[in-house]
């Protein structure tokens, strides 16, 4: 018995299943291709009915019959397919309407249209104004089946009503914004010119024999006759009603040539028993209009064509699904929405054409250039989306909009020209500066030297440093250029007077030991005993310098130490050094040996000033210096402090640093997120800086650079699995170039496989991703709070850290790693003076720069105690007319108030944001800022920082880089405004306009506390 109960229940299953899988491949039955939703408000797909169309291959037409309910749609269309009721589109004979949504017929019926194949569709829709539905559902019927269809018969029971014809208001509007007119769309047809897709036919069709002696064209045309007004009514809002009811059937009257009508008698008295009649049953009047409109639709129909090209069956569904995302969209239907849903992809991919025409550019450029570039650009894609673009009214919108999203992306691309052109401007800027310094120090003090070395410099800078920040940095250059030279003419006299000393001393030596020519030696003595005795006996150095035979030696000296051929500085000096080297040792043993003098004190002193001399030779001249680039991956969320520290330092050290991200251009902008503790079981993520990238993500390549840093955030949960980021991490690892990660960042690591056998700490919650990647936890033991977390970890070249509040070791390792040396006379000490809303990046950065370089660094605020925190403020520019400030990190104070004392610091720093604002209030900080000026302990301030230097008066007659929002507090404490550049120092005063010169700030802070940063 329970055996027979397993077999009856399986052969159920199996039943089933043979039903599901006959109804699905039966396709002579209706279905529903379209449903309403629960509510009967909008619409809906059905897969299917959409199963049945996708199959077909050859070109679709489509036959929608339209019309109120109850009014015999479905029977029409079975008389038209030659089914009966009961085989065909279901027929119902209640009050409520048989049909919901839209059906069609599963077997189409194939056509020869035009010497093409093609497959007819018949479209049953629901009917209007049925119990329990809104107007809105009823037009969205109207409209789907108007865009759909190709033939649209308008089926009528009885005569044509006003509200028959306000329904086709959608129609009137649709075929003037796809077609313009009908005359226009005959025209174009004509011409051969593709169109967005062709108006349905539309087709009057009145049953029951109500035309009143009158054909169907003349019901119809009376039908669209204007409404008079006949009672003179002045009401406005009822004449603009007459208006738009006298515009349809003016627009409708324009559809003529694309409209015709046709008349059905009554089939039978009997309507109930219509189902079950057979032709012969039927009005003999019937049968033969019923075949006149079948011939009808058959010689009207032609294959919906969108774009110029027929469509076939999944390219039909996909067209029914684009008109119904915009049907649905809003509560209305309306063209507008409809043209927005179908310009859309055309939209993406003109503006796509457009950004790929921009992103060749190579930047940076002039302004004119690029503007002539973003003109070509724009006409290329405006004319890609005029030959592509549906619709004509509300085209004009969409290419509005394309216009205001190129304008958008051309902002961007300004900005990266900007960049492009400032960091190229700085770079060269730097390198002349650079030079400038070589030159002050030639080994052979040359003027011609130096001429042609700051020619070549203002050449190079000119040729080379181009787009919209060269203007600025020209006044720079005359700047830095014209102090140079002043300098170096200002030294010049004095150091090639103390070099031909020393040359004559070598002179002499090398005349009687070396090559014995007593003629070399005797003018060697002569010119040492001219240039001591001139100055010593007679008048002072300086008057030398008029002296005729003084122009004569400097003429000479010229000559010999630099020429366009030669340059004996960079050419002969290690051999001269050598040859005078070994001199030395000669003489020495010669003197000796023959005892030339009886002061062997003098001998002494005469063979070690030789051998110091030469030693000086050998270390005079320029150290080379090796360029060093890093590259940081990017994303949106990424954690603010762990990009924009290394970001900021590793450039204060002349290190290149490219920022980049998949799918973001240069110019773009990256949001940035706060990680940090706020009181609640895990840390809060709070809203940071915007973060603008500089490279290209997909210009990367991996031998270009010496260093990986990948910041922490949410966003390397999505580049996780990004190929190419993963490729680019292990092209890294492989080359043995270090890789910097931090928080959650070493996600990275573990999805490319790099973390097998590896010791790696991160946040917390990392650990099992480490140890499930293979790698080997480590925590960092002591942590109770943030304020302990101070680590970093290397394995090999794998670097890793829990998060931002290690960032001082962490730049120290990474310095470390890319073989960089940091020197310093000797052990730092540096004070910031900071309160609550101190500026996020103007604390934090430098005070993390410091700590890196070996310094010993504390914070400190009056009213807080060592360990407790300032809240900082994030400002960022965003459109508005003064930078927007929003919460940023906390920021541990690392010393009591009352435990300072000036004599324990080498420098003082005050960053920016409002906590000036509130330490220029409080008595003793100003008094402290004083105290470190009159021990002459080096001060920096930044942005808001240089009020509290005014109000202490140290800025008076100092040069200050400051941003508009200062300019008068610095001018009223005496200072001289420099806005030219964003970092300025000035004895012993550095300020900075604001965070971003952070680079240049720290860069200037580390000079003159006697630190340097060399890579090797």
């Amino acid at each position: 018995m329970e055996i027979s109960y397993r077999v009856f229940v399986v052969s159920i299953l199996l039943l089933f299943l043979v039903s599901g899988s006959f109804s699905i491949d039966n396709f002579h039955q209706p279905f529903p291709i379209v449903e309403p939703d629960p509510g009967h408000t909008k619409l809906r797909l059905s897969r299917e009915g959409l199963e049945v169309i996708s199959r077909i291959t050859t070109p679709i037409a489509a036959v929608a019959v339209i019309g109120p309910y109850r009014s015999g749609k479905s029977f029409l269309l079975n008389q038209l397919l030659s089914l009966s009721c009961y085989e065909g589109f279901g027929v119902g004979h209640m009050r409520d309407t048989k049909t919901k949504g839209i059906w069609v017929w599963g077997t189409p019926l194939e056509l020869d249209i035009d010497g093409v194949r093609a497959s007819v569709f018949y479209l049953d829709t629901e009917g209007f104004e049925s119990v329990g539905k809104s107007n809105v559902y009823d037009d969205r019927i109207f409209a789907l089946a108007t865009v759909m269809s190709s033939v649209l018969i308008y089926n009528l029971p009885e005569t044509i009503r006003e509200a028959d014809i306000s329904r086709l208001s959608f129609a009137v509007e649709l075929a003037e914004e796809f077609y313009g007119s009908l005359l226009m769309w005959i025209l174009t047809s004509l011409v051969g010119q593709d169109v967005a897709f062709e108006p349905a036919k539309l087709l009057w069709l009145i049953q029951r024999d109500f035309l009143q002696g009158k054909s169907v064209k003349e019901m119809v045309d009376e039908a669209l006759r204007h409404v008079p007004n006949t009672d003179g009514n002045k009401n406005i809002d009822q004449l603009f009603e007459l208006y738009q009811v006298n515009q349809i059937r003016d627009s409708l009257a324009v559809m003529g040539d694309n409209s015709t009508a046709f008349s059905l008698p009554q089939p039978h008295l009997m309507r109930t028993k219509l189902c079950d009649l057979k032709d012969n049953d039927l009005d003999p009047l019937y049968v033969k209009r019923r075949e006149q409109l079948k011939e009808l639709v058959a010689s009207v129909i032609r294959p919906k064509i969108v774009q110029g090209k027929p469509l076939n069956g999944k390219e039909f569904v996909s067209f029914l699904e684009q008109i119904l995302e915009a049907l649905n969209k809003g509560e209305i239907p309306s063209t507008g929405s409809l043209v927005e849903v179908f310009n859309k992809g055309i939209l993406e991919r003109c503006l796509k054409l457009y950004s790929e025409r921009m992103g060749k550019l190579g930047l940076p450029m002039q302004e004119q250039s690029l503007q002539d570039a973003h003109e070509k650009s724009r006409e290329e894609a405006m004319k890609a989306f005029d030959e592509q673009h549906f619709g004509h009214r509300h085209a004009q919108i969409s290419a509005m909009q394309l216009d205001e999203d190129m304008r958008e992306v051309y902002k961007n691309v300004i900005m990266a020209n900007e960049y492009q052109s400032s960091r190229l401007c700085e770079a060269l800027y730097s390198r002349c500066e650079d030079k400038m310094d070589q030159l002050q120090v030639l080994r052979l003090p040359s003027m011609a030297k130096f001429n042609a070395g700051f020619l070549q410099c203002n050449q190079s800078f000119e040729q080379e440093c181009i787009g919209p920040s060269k203007a600025k940095y020209e006044q720079r250059m005359m700047k830095m250029m014209g102090k140079a030279r002043s300098l170096f003419i200002k030294e010049y006299n004095q150091r090639l007077f103390n070099w031909l000393v020393g040359f004559s001393l070598v002179m002499v030596v090398v005349g009687r030991f070396i090559i014995k020519f007593i003629l070399i030696e005797m003018a060697a003595w002569i010119l040492f005993i001219f240039l001591e005795t001139y100055t010593r006996m007679f008048w002072s150095a300086e008057s030398l310098y008029y002296n005729p035979v003084w122009h004569l030696i400097v003429a000479t000296w010229e000559n010999i130490v630099y020429s366009p051929i030669l340059d004996l500085d960079s050419d002969s000096l290690h051999s001269i050094s050598d040859i005078s080297s070994s001199s030395i040792h000669i003489s020495h043993r010669l003197l000796v040996s023959y005892d030339l003098t009886n002061n062997s004190t003098s001998t002494y002193r005469f063979s070690l000033f030789c051998e110091l001399f030469c030693q000086g030779l050998k270390m005079m001249g320029s150290v080379d210096k090796k360029s060093a680039s890093a590259l940081i991956i990017c994303g949106d969320y990424m954690e603010d402090y762990e990009v924009m520290v290394p970001f900021h330092v590793l450039q204060a050290f002349g290190v290149r640093v490219d920022c980049v991200s998949p799918a973001k251009l240069p110019g773009d902008k990256c949001f940035t997120a706060i990680h940090d503790f706020l009181g609640f079981e895990l840390y809060t993520e709070l809203p940071g800086h915007y973060f603008t990238l500089n490279s290209n993500f997909d210009e990367v390549e991996v031998e270009c650079y010496d260093a990986l840093i990948i910041p922490g955030g949410r966003f390397v949960e999505l580049l996780s699995v990004d190929d190419k980021v993963l490729s680019i991490v292990k092209g890294f690892a492989e080359a043995g170039k270090p890789i910097a990660t931090s928080c959650h960042s070493q996600l990275l690591l573990a999805a490319a496989g790099l973390l097998k056998g590896k010791k790696c700490t991160a946040y917390a919650s990392m650990k099992p991703v480490i140890e499930m990647a293979g790698g080997v936890w480590w925590e960092q033991p002591g942590i109770s709070s943030v304020f302990d977390i101070s680590a970093c970890l290397k394995d090999g070249n794998i670097m890793s850290s829990i998060g931002w509040p290690a960032h001082g070791e962490y730049l120290r390792v990474l310095f470390e790693s890319m073989g960089a040396k940091i020197h310093a006379t000797k052990t730092n000490s540096v004070l910031f003076l900071c309160g609550d809303y101190v500026e996020d990046y103007e604390i934090n950065v430098p005070f993390r720069a410091l700590q890196a370089l070996g310094c010993k660094v504390d914070a400190v605020t009056p009213s807080k105690k060592k360990g407790e925190t300032c809240v900082t403020a994030i400002h960022d520019d965003e459109g508005a007319q003064v930078v927007s400030e929003k919460r940023g990190h906390n920021f541990f104070i690392t010393a009591n108030w009352n435990d300072i004392h000036v004599d324990d610091y080498d420098c003082l720093v005050v960053p920016g944001g409002r906590s000036p604002e509130l330490l220029v209030m409080n008595d003793k900080v100003v008094a402290l800022v004083k105290e470190f000026t009159k021990e002459n302990r080096v001060i920096a301030g930044i942005g808001q920082g240089k009020w509290l230097l005014a109000a202490a008066g140290i800025l008076k007659g100092k040069r200050c880089a400051t941003a508009h929002g200062m300019k008068v507090i610095v001018k009223m404490g005496g200072g001289e405004v420099e806005e030219s550049e964003g970092c300025v120092s000035d004895g012993q005063l550095v300020t900075a306009s604001g965070w971003p010169a952070l680079p240049a700030f720290i860069s200037k802070l580390s000079k003159l506390l006697g630190l340097s940063f060399s890579l090797e």
